[in-house]
């Protein structure tokens, strides 16, 4: 008996969120996301977000109108799904706006986040922004070839910063 471990599930609703508190007694027991990382998947319907909290009682998606400053113009409650991932929909065109998560574990907020797969993000990586990937490449980009290299460590990237905030 002293090896036996149990690992408890509680559920509860509350009007218009969901709390969910998922234990774990060790790491390994975690669930492991399969499938796509992709925690932002826009159209001009409606945008998908998913984020990976296994741990989670409650998550929220917060939406912003810019990179920085100011305050979320709404909050939307995702749902626990399977393997620790949670889910929102959006079904309006979000084009150009900014998110976070926010994540409560224990009965505590821990903050905008994100999250750790965002594509773009805004002013100083605290949001993410909501842009269509494919929209972003300039003209001729698919017919684009890297020259032949002997290494990949012969390439060099080189990035560039629009911002004049940089020492």
């Amino acid at each position: 008996m002293k090896d036996l471990v149990i690992v408890g599930v509680a559920v509860a609703t509350a009007a218009g969120c969901t709390s969910v508190k998922n234990e774990y007694a060790s790491y390994e027991l975690y669930p492991v996301r399969s499938g796509s990382l992709t925690e932002m998947e826009y159209t001009s319907e409606a945008t998908h977000f998913s984020v990976w909290a296994p741990t989670a009682d409650e998550v929220r998606l917060m939406l912003y109108e810019a990179g920085e400053g100011g305050h979320a113009y709404t909050t939307v409650s995702m749902e626990a799904g399977e393997e620790g991932v949670w889910h929102a929909t959006v079904k309006e065109d979000l084009m150009g706006k900014f998110y976070t998560f926010n994540i409560k574990i224990d009965d505590q907020w821990l903050g905008d986040t994100p999250g750790i797969n965002a594509k773009a993000v805004g002013v100083n990586g605290k949001r993410a922004a909501i842009i269509d990937m494919k929209a972003t490449d300039p003209e001729g980009w698919a017919e684009g070839r890297r020259p032949p290299l002997q290494s990949f460590a012969d390439i060099v990237i080189y990035l560039s910063f629009a911002s004049t905030d940089f020492p």
